[in-house]
């Protein structure tokens, strides 16, 4: 039994569908070709061989079927609202825009049509003429959530902040369950001041996100605006929790912890973000204001030093009794007229200039001196306490006149020591 031309075409296009359905696009692309190459006038083949194209991403020849499609059956509002949806896709706007023009000028029932006209507009920046879109849409189907979302972003772009509530309001009541929406109300709502009802909508969010990091920065920014700066620091470390990797969080927190006064606690959170995002200059600067560079540190130690007469090396502190006292005893060695002399006074202005490198070596002399002095006095203690101990000894045992003769002994060699060291001291 012979098969017509007709059943042929038809068969070959019930192959092609059935290509398509199974995901072989290739081969249902090879006979959908063959099938036009048999039959160039079938209408139902260019949008199909769109279709198959579009399905393997290439939109330059699926752009190209469906514009053939479009010149040989141009009544059909379906074709001009894909060819629409193609041109949209490779960013051909203008070329978009007509076609769906075209589509609701054939059909203006149809949602979808409106929808995405209103979506190129806004992307062009035509948010006017993308609300009245949306508007008409929501009447052909008010109970389609997304379109109030799209109008209500529409209405922001246009500060038409209360209609935009409204709108994020009503898809809310549709779709309860889609936390873009909570995400956008909060952010309308804190934008107007209404921050606890901002508030209302991020908590809501946070029931169905609770790990969603970047609620809990919206949650921590609006409590910092209302002085809740605890609260605030409780919500940016939920929000670190969450994403741990994020250096806008840890800055976030090095401001709240430097808001507070906790200037040591926020230099961590500040490191953190540099070492997150080393290009982060804010970070940078925030973190070089709350840790004084090394040359501030060492000119406040300079300033430091001059005002409390320290030298440069720290191991030796120079203090003013100490020099009083110095000074005293050198003019007791070295007395001046009470008219020097011009040599006097040249000798004088020499010794003044003589540095306090000088001054030091004297201050380090008379410290050892100083020194040794006491480790001769301890010396000393230690020998008279030891030789009356066995003074003691010699008593009790019965050798008193030993004993008697070893305490004088002792008295005698102390005063004699004594008179030697200030005899000593006198004749220096």
């Amino acid at each position: 039994m012979s098969v017509s031309h007709n059943d042929q075409r038809d068969i070959l296009l019930e192959k092609v569908k059935s290509l398509q359905k199974d995901q072989q696009i290739d081969a249902a692309i090879i006979c959908c070709e063959e099938a036009i190459q048999s039959w160039p006038s079938d209408t139902r083949l260019y949008p199909l061989a769109g279709d198959l194209y579009s399905a393997k991403n290439d939109t330059e020849k699926a752009i190209s079927f469906y514009q053939k499609a479009t010149e040989m059956d141009p009544g059909l509002a379906i074709l001009h609202f894909k060819l629409g949806c193609l041109l949209q896709e490779n960013n051909e706007l203008e070329k978009a825009i007509a076609g769906f023009r075209k589509a609701i000028d054939i059909n203006p029932e149809k949602f979808p049509f409106h929808e995405n006209l209103g979506d190129v507009l806004f992307k062009k920046n035509n948010f006017d003429e993308a609300i009245t879109c949306y508007a008409e849409a929501i009447r052909l189907r008010s109970d389609f959530p997304l379109l109030y979302s799209k109008i209500g972003q529409a209405f922001q772009r246009t500060g038409k902040i209360s209609k935009a509530i409204e709108s994020f309001e009503s898809a809310i009541r549709l779709n309860s369950q889609n936390p873009f929406f909570y995400a956008k109300l909060g952010d309308l709502l804190s934008i107007s001041g209404q921050d606890i009802s901002a508030t209302t909508a991020y908590q809501d969010l946070i029931n169905l996100r609770p790990n969603s990091p970047w609620v809990y920065y919206k949650m921590s920014q609006l409590a910092q605006n209302n002085d809740r700066l605890e609260d605030a620091t409780t919500y940016i470390k939920k929000a670190i929790s969450c994403s741990p990797d994020t250096a806008a969080f840890y800055e976030f927190l090095g401001d709240l912890l430097s808001g507070q006064g906790q200037l040591e606690e926020a230099i961590a959170p500040y490191q953190t973000a540099i070492e997150l995002e080393p290009s982060n200059t804010s970070a940078q600067s925030k973190l070089n204001a709350l840790r004084p560079s090394k040359a501030a540190k060492e000119k406040k130690l300079e300033e430091d030093r001059q005002s409390n007469n320290l030298t440069s090396d720290p191991d030796i502190t120079i203090h003013e009794n100490s020099f009083s006292t110095q000074a005293d005893h050198f003019r007791m060695r070295y007395p001046l007229a009470s008219n020097p002399g011009p040599s006097t006074q040249s000798k004088t202005a020499q010794i003044s200039r003589g540095g306090m490198r000088s001054e030091l070596l004297t201050k380090v002399d008379y410290t050892q001196n100083v020194k040794r002095k006491s480790v001769r006095v301890a010396l000393m203690t230690l020998f008279l306490s030891i030789y009356g101990i066995i003074a003691v000894i010699y008593f009790i045992a019965g050798y008193r006149t030993m004993a008697v003769t070893m305490i004088v002994i002792a008295i005698v060699v102390f005063l004699f020591f004594t008179f030697l060291s200030r005899w000593m001291k006198s004749g220096s």
